[in-house]
């Protein structure tokens, strides 16, 4: 008998005659199996420490959260008063980022929060936009909230979700929003959403048009760079020498921002597209 797993869970059986009912009771035990880790996460049961946001507090279980999160592993391990009263407080964080880092500790994955409405309250945005949020910058904050309390698998879940929706649901102010919150709460070397955002510039080339698209580019510091060097290496400057519009100074391959005309640069990466 040999057993695979796919990423739902489902059990999959080759070599058995009966491999379909084993297959049914295999997946009714996942299934069991969720249902008491939704009841774990939704009533507190048996809870031996409390994590707060300022709209919510969270009874959790030592077991669960620490081994997905080295920073809450620390937390719990260190003599602070966090630790010996059997409180984390996240006062700094807005509720619906931690409320949906908090699904993900539990549930392997997260929905919009309920308390997505803090987000309206953000200074980056302004009124008008702020009736028109969608979900693009959410997966970002959800991005950033993993990275800050070292929560892995929720980094790649907030890239993989956020390139399901941007498929789904176009919206560029939006994306743009998100943009902005990649480069400016994580860290150069960290590339796991930034290159996301490479990736969207490069298939949506007529932002490159966009006024409030060169603003917020204008306004992100190597951003501009990280786009040419992107193209680069998707192998859009072969001919560029030919035109004069390249010399060969970005291949190789130092980090150094060169003194770029915004304007060129524009010019260079809407025609490569």
């Amino acid at each position: 008998m040999s057993v695979y797993r796919d990423f739902d869970c489902k059990a999959i059986f080759s070599g058995l005659k009966h491999g379909r009912l084993r297959q049914r009771k295999a997946i009714a035990s996942v299934v069991r199996e969720r249902g008491l880790w939704l009841r774990l996460y939704t009533t507190g049961i048996y809870s031996d420490l409390t994590i707060s946001s300022t709209a919510k507090t969270y009874s959790v279980h030592r077991a669960i959260v620490c081994p997905r999160s080295d920073f809450l592993a620390a937390a719990c391990r260190s003599p602070c008063k966090e630790s010996s009263d059997g409180s984390i407080h996240l006062p700094d964080d807005e509720p619906c980022v931690v409320d949906m880092m908090m699904q993900y500790v539990y549930l392997l994955d997260y929905r919009q929060s309920l308390y997505a409405d803090s987000l309206l309250q953000s200074p980056e945005l302004e009124s008008s936009e702020a009736e028109s949020i969608t979900c693009l910058l959410l997966h970002a904050k959800v991005y950033t909230i993993a990275e800050k309390y070292a929560v892995d698998g929720l980094k790649d879940l907030a890239v993989d979700k956020f390139k399901a929706a941007a498929s789904q649901a176009w919206e560029p102010s939006d994306f743009l929003h998100a943009a902005t919150e990649a480069y400016t709460s994580t860290i150069d070397t960290d590339r796991g959403f930034r290159d996301v955002v490479l990736e969207a510039f490069a298939v949506h080339e007529d932002l490159l048009d966009d006024d409030e698209a060169k603003t917020t580019i204008k306004s992100l510091g190597s951003l501009p760079y990280d786009l040419l060097l992107y193209l680069h290496r998707e192998g859009k400057f072969q001919s560029l020498a030919a035109v004069g519009l390249y010399d060969g100074r970005i291949s190789r391959g130092q980090k150094r921002y060169y003194e770029f005309d915004i304007e060129v640069a524009f010019r260079i990466a809407r025609w490569l597209l």
